[in-house]
């Protein structure tokens, strides 16, 4: 072999163990993202579960029977109809 073949040779070689390093590095770093994905996709379906049970318990105790039942009065005032009318301001020029 001529020195200027092996020199091309050489060079084809070192190209390819780049490609298959490049290869390599991006199955494990595809392999990280789809672990860390994992990870976080059963975050959100605990947090989407929590937020669920939270929803029920609001809703169980902002029902008007049970705020009355935990104040223990039967007058109670929920929601807009017993505020009080807002007082209207006067601004003077």
């Amino acid at each position: 072999m001529s020195s200027i073949s092996l020199k091309v040779a050489i060079v084809w070689s070192a190209i390819l163990l780049l490609l298959a390093l490049a290869r390599v590095h991006f199955r494990v770093v595809t392999t990280n993202v789809a672990y860390n994905l994992g990870k976080l996709k059963g975050e959100e379906s605990n947090l989407l579960e929590q937020r669920s049970v939270l929803q029920a318990e609001f809703a169980k105790i902002s029902n008007k029977k049970n705020l009355q039942t935990l104040s223990g009065s039967q007058d109670i005032a929920i929601g807009p109809k017993n505020n009080p009318p807002a007082q209207k301001r006067t601004t003077q020029h």
